[in-house]
C-alpha cells in the first residue's frame, strides 16, 4: 500500500486523467483490499486483475520477470549494488531490443 500512496503522490495527476490508465495485477490480496481500490477509483485508474491461476492473462511481464529471476536472482550473488544495476540494465537492453525486432 506504501508503494502504490508514492508512486500516486510521484505521479503528474493531469497526465493521469488524460491518458485513461489501466493497471494490471495479479489477484494478490494486496490489490484486492478496499483502500487500494479507493486510490485508484480516486485517480481514474481502471484497476485490471488476472484471471486466478492465469498466468497467460500477463504473459509479456510474466516472462520478463521470468527471465529477470533467472539472470540476477537464482545462484547470483552481487557484491555491490553497481553490479546488480549493471546486469538489471543489460536485461533491459536486450529485452526492449528483442521487443523491438520483434523476436
Amino acid at each position: 500500500m506504501e508503494n502504490l500512496l508514492r508512486a500516486e503522490n510521484s505521479t503528474n495527476k493531469k497526465d493521469l486523467k488524460t491518458q485513461n490508465p489501466i493497471l494490471h495485477s495479479d489477484q494478490g490480496w494486496q490489490y484486492q483490499m478496499v483502500g487500494y481500490q479507493a486510490i485508484l477509483r480516486e485517480n481514474s485508474i481502471q484497476q485490471n486483475m488476472s484471471r486466478k491461476g492465469n498466468y497467460l492473462d500477463n504473459n509479456a511481464m510474466e516472462n520478463f520477470f521470468g527471465r529477470l529471476k533467472t539472470e540476477c536472482y537464482y545462484d547470483k550473488r552481487f557484491e555491490t549494488f553497481k553490479q546488480l544495476k549493471k546486469q538489471l540494465m543489460s536485461i533491459f537492453i536486450i529485452t526492449t531490443m528483442t521487443a523491438f525486432r520483434g523476436n
